[in-house]
């Protein structure tokens, strides 16, 4: 899993202590784009956290594309970005917004 840590909020510590590999992007809020595969034949794409507020209360975009050729792009895509963030990232948090100010 690739994430993006800007108000502390992120669930990455505990994915990473369920044993679940998760890099931090470091590039300072570029990175938007929640996608996911299914069976590697099923893609969703969007704007959404996957979260209750998301679904219940922002106005926000997901499409779900069934078909392979889709799902394989995203995962060629997720792939590229994976190797783009150095393995420091799967072990360390960048400081986010808030902590750079002070």
């Amino acid at each position: 899993m690739l994430c993006f840590v800007r108000d502390g909020y992120a669930p990455h510590e505990k994915l990473r202590e369920a044993g679940v590999p998760v890099k931090i992007e470091n590039w300072r809020s570029k990175l938007h784009s929640k996608n996911a595969i299914f069976d590697g034949k099923i893609a969703t794409l969007g704007s959404t956290n996957w979260t209750s507020t998301a679904e219940l209360v922002n106005d926000e975009n997901m499409i779900i594309v069934y078909d392979e050729k889709v799902a394989k792009e995203v995962e060629r895509n997720f792939q590229r970005m994976w190797k783009l963030i150095p393995d420091e990232w799967l072990y360390k948090t960048p400081k986010y917004r808030n902590q750079l100010k002070k």
